[in-house]
């Protein structure tokens, strides 16, 4: 069985550049800019993770090394993501979110029509 190690998310606030810190708080995940939040995710979110380090890395916020020392990923997939949001922009995450959200949506209903049945 498949098993997601990676990435590691801090609980304490650890800098990924001298003005960008990240801390895991309650399973969510928040990004801050000078102590101010950025960004938020659930920790258990990879694609929104891979949306906003890729985006970071592409406004010039930090590099790719920052985010594979950070987060423990390889430094071929910071490199893949961010090469996948500038070429194939925002729609290329949120296409897939939308799958996702389609098929969570139709598990709910489907369990919840059983359940209200019995």
């Amino acid at each position: 069985m498949f098993q997601q190690l990676l990435p590691l998310f801090p609980t304490d606030t650890s800098l990924l550049t001298p003005y960008i810190g990240v801390r895991e708080q309650e399973g969510l995940v928040h990004y801050l800019l000078n102590g101010l939040p950025i960004y938020s995710h659930s920790s258990t979110d990879h694609l929104r993770f891979r949306y906003i380090t890729s985006h970071l890395l592409l406004q010039g916020l930090c590099k790719n090394q920052d985010i594979v020392d950070l987060f423990h990923v390889s430094h071929d997939s910071v490199r893949r993501w961010k090469k996948k949001l500038s070429e194939e922009g925002e729609s290329a995450f949120l296409v897939f979110l939308k799958v996702v959200a389609v098929i969570h949506r139709s598990c709910f209903l489907k369990c919840w029509l059983v359940y209200n049945r019995s």
